[in-house]
C-alpha cells in the first residue's frame, strides 16, 4: 500500500476552470487526483431532478431541508465518494482538498462527517481562495459552523481570517501555463466583474481612450438590473457572467498585454488577487488600486503602480515596452502545498 495520495475537489462552476489552471504543476503526478465534476453524470432526468433540489429558488424555509435530503438521496452519485471508494485500498492517507467556491451547494457538515466516519484514512483540508465573508465562502463557513472541527487543516489566502480565525495562511498556489503562440497585442488587460464599480470602468475606459492606451476589456455583469449598467453598456461589450470565459482563454491575454489592471472594491483590500500572481508569474506590469500590494513580496514601483484617483496613473509607463522580470522560482507552486500536508499529517 503507498503512503498517501491528494483529492483536490472542484466544481463545473466557472471556477472550476481557475483551479485546474493553478493545480496544473502537480496534475500529472501519479499521486495526485483532480474531480472536475461534483456528480457522475446519469442523464436527463438525474440532472433535471437534482437542479430543482438544490436550486436557489426555492423558498428559504425549505431550501436547506430539500437540498440535505438531495444529499442522502445522491450520496452514491458524488464522484468525490466514487474516486475515495477507488483510492481506498491503495492508500494509507487520502488527502482530500477543497475550496471554498467549489463546495459552495452540494456539500454539507452532514455528508463530510459521513464521509470520514465512513473512511478512516481520509483527511480533509479546506482552501479559501476567498474572504470568509464573501457570498462565494458562505456554504463553506455555514460547514464549518456545524462542525468546527470537520475540517484537519484549513488554509486561507486572506491574512486577516488567518489571524481572527487562527487558521493557516497561505499565498495563492499557482501554476504556469507555457503559451508559444501569443504575441504583444495591446497595452493594457482588464478581467473581472463589475461589482458597482461601473462608473470607475466608464472613467478609466474614457481616460486610456484619451491617452492613446490600447486596452482590452473582458467585463461581466452580475445582474441585469445593476445600476449605471446601461451607461457601461454603451462604451463597451459586457457578457453575463455565466458566459465568463475559461480561465485559460484569460491568460491567453494576459501574455499579449503589456500591462494589467487589478481593480479591487474594499472587501478586498486585504488580500491579493489573481492579477498579481499573474504579473509576477508572466513578467507583466501591474496597474492596481489595491493598497496591498505594498506589502507583497515581488512589489516593485519599476513594475508595480498604484493609483488611487485616475489622476495618479502614469499612461506612458502602461504603453513602453521594457523588460520585466521578477526574478519568479516558482515559490508558490501548488507541489509546497501538498508539501505542506504531508509535514502536518507526520506531525500530528
Amino acid at each position: 500500500m503507498k503512503k498517501e495520495c491528494f483529492v483536490f475537489s472542484s466544481d463545473e462552476n466557472k471556477y472550476g476552470s481557475i483551479y485546474k489552471v493553478l493545480l496544473n504543476d502537480i496534475l500529472s503526478k501519479d499521486n495526485v487526483f483532480y474531480i472536475e465534476k461534483t456528480f457522475i453524470k446519469k442523464g436527463r432526468v438525474f440532472n433535471s431532478i437534482k437542479k430543482i433540489l438544490f436550486s436557489t429558488i426555492i423558498i428559504i424555509k425549505t431550501k436547506e431541508k430539500c437540498a440535505n435530503a438531495a444529499r442522502r438521496i445522491y450520496k452514491n452519485k458524488y464522484s468525490l465518494i466514487r474516486k475515495v471508494e477507488q483510492l481506498q485500498d491503495k492508500y494509507e492517507t487520502i488527502n482530500i482538498v477543497m475550496f471554498n467556491a467549489s463546495i459552495k451547494r452540494y456539500y454539507s457538515a452532514e455528508l463530510l462527517e459521513d464521509i470520514k466516519n465512513k473512511y478512516k484514512n481520509v483527511k480533509l483540508t479546506l482552501f479559501f481562495m476567498d474572504p470568509s465573508t464573501i457570498w462565494a465562502s458562505q456554504n463553506a463557513m455555514d460547514i464549518i459552523n456545524n462542525n468546527p472541527d470537520i475540517f484537519d487543516y484549513i488554509f486561507t489566502v486572506d491574512e486577516d481570517d488567518a489571524k481572527q480565525k487562527q487558521w493557516i495562511y497561505w499565498p495563492t498556489p499557482y501554476s504556469k501555463i507555457e503559451f508559444t503562440d501569443c504575441v504583444n497585442k495591446q497595452d493594457l488587460y482588464f478581467c473581472g466583474a463589475t461589482k458597482d464599480r461601473h462608473l470607475l470602468l466608464i472613467d478609466l475606459i474614457d481616460s486610456f481612450n484619451k491617452n492613446g492606451v490600447k486596452a482590452k476589456w473582458d467585463v461581466f455583469y452580475i445582474k441585469k438590473d445593476e445600476t449605471n449598467l446601461d451607461k457601461l453598456l454603451d462604451i463597451i461589450n459586457i457578457k453575463s457572467i455565466d458566459d465568463m470565459k475559461k480561465y485559460e482563454d484569460t491568460l491567453r491575454e494576459v501574455e499579449s498585454s503589456n500591462c494589467i489592471l487589478e481593480l479591487v472594491t474594499p472587501d478586498q483590500s486585504a488580500t491579493y488577487t489573481l492579477r498579481d500572481y499573474e504579473a509576477v508569474v508572466y513578467n507583466k506590469k501591474l496597474l492596481t488600486n489595491n493598497k496591498s500590494i505594498f506589502d507583497f513580496p515581488y512589489y516593485n514601483e519599476s513594475n508595480m503602480r498604484y493609483f488611487k484617483t485616475i489622476e495618479d496613473i502614469d499612461f506612458a509607463w502602461i504603453k513602453e515596452k521594457e523588460v520585466v522580470d521578477y526574478g519568479y522560482k516558482g515559490e508558490y507552486s501548488p507541489q509546497k502545498i501538498i508539501e505542506e500536508i504531508s509535514r502536518k499529517n507526520e506531525n500530528k
